[in-house]
């Protein structure tokens, strides 16, 4: 019996889910300091900013995820290579440009003034060593630099079980880094602890892009339902962690499987969500030292923060559809060397 169902519209869904996703990111990192007017309003003014957090877990977890599974959908050894070379041309030159472009605007407008800073912004720029100037971007260096374990991982993942095997000892084993005192130094050496964090996400869509290509193969349902149960069986109390970095690595694949497909019609608001990364928290950057002249004193911080985050959203979409609508008509080509050909 053929359990196999025809997956190519749930691969089309992946720009509109991406959209989405960016837009948690821009909202989730627009918090607004302000003062609460009363314990409900401070009470809500926390919940806000929990949630957010909760979603831009998620957000960032299915990010790490479709890239690990796009990277190694229908990878062979005669592909891997040419996919790694794809790689430069989708992650790094874009990545690269946005730093850069950045830093630049930073150098102009006296945010940085010395050399020791400059050195600082390139050491977190390309060695991990903090946030870079494009702080969002982040991943996208990530991700590259698991891109280079490709070859590895195709050999330790490329028998099913036993590379299913291999994965959920992975898992443990990225958990037993975090929380041993003796890799203690490496783990909290700066950008360290959150690759780690959202390795699972992207070890699990490289397992299941190089198993279950076809994200609506029915048998890929036994491995997601596995990874979650074992999650639960080998977490405890003081473990609870593990237990959600599990469930959290499995809901990128369960998006992309049961997204509805109705949704998933093309539309160019779609092409415009790597921009929206690349330039919305330089945008709110500026946007703080702007606001901190402004006095709204008596207003709830719960809504302040709803308020500004929508407008805020609403602008850098704005803002971010006229670049792709300029670029688009009178320079395609540099649009697709600065956003990795995801604006075409």
């Amino acid at each position: 019996m053929n359990n196999k169902i025809s997956g190519d519209n749930r691969i089309k869904c992946i720009p509109v889910l991406s959209f989405y996703m960016t837009c948690i990111f821009v909202i989730y990192h627009v918090m607004i300091p302000a003062n609460s007017v009363s314990e409900f309003d401070s009470s809500f003014y926390n919940w806000i900013k929990n949630f957010n957090e909760q979603l831009a877990t998620i957000a960032l977890s299915y990010f790490f995820g479709v890239t690990g599974y796009l990277l190694f959908k229908n990878m062979t050894k005669e592909t891997i290579f040419r996919k790694l070379k794809t790689r430069v041309i989708t992650l790094l030159v874009p990545y690269i440009f946005w730093q850069a472009l950045v830093l630049g605007i930073f150098y102009l407008t006296g945010r940085y003034k010395t050399v020791d800073i400059l050195i600082y912004y390139l050491k977190a720029t390309f060695l991990f060593s903090s946030y870079p100037p494009d702080i969002p971007l982040w991943y996208v260096y990530a991700v590259f630099a698991w891109a280079l374990l490709s070859p590895l991982l195709l050999l330790l993942l490329k028998k099913k079980n036993i590379g299913f095997f291999i994965l959920m000892a992975a898992f443990v084993g990225i958990y037993f880094v975090s929380t041993n005192e003796a890799c203690s130094s490496f783990y909290h050496y700066g950008m360290v602890s959150m690759i780690l964090k959202y390795s699972f996400a992207y070890l699990m869509g490289a397992f299941f892009g190089l198993h279950f290509p076809d994200p609506k193969d029915l048998d890929s349902l036994k491995y997601i339902a596995f990874t979650i149960i074992f999650g639960f069986a080998i977490s405890s109390t003081s473990s609870s962690e593990l237990r959600t970095s599990f469930i959290i690595a499995a809901i990128p694949i369960l998006l992309i499987r049961f997204f509805p497909e109705k949704l998933c019609k093309e539309r160019k608001i779609y092409n415009t969500s790597f921009i929206i990364f690349a330039i919305h928290y330089p945008m709110y950057q500026y946007f703080l030292e702007l606001y901190k002249n402004i006095n709204l004193s008596g207003v709830p911080a719960s809504t302040i923060n709803i308020i500004v985050r929508i407008l805020f959203l609403f602008v850098v979409i704005l803002i971010s559809y006229l670049i792709y609508a300029l670029l688009s008509r009178f320079a395609p080509k540099f649009l697709k060397l600065i956003t990795g050909g995801r604006a075409s």
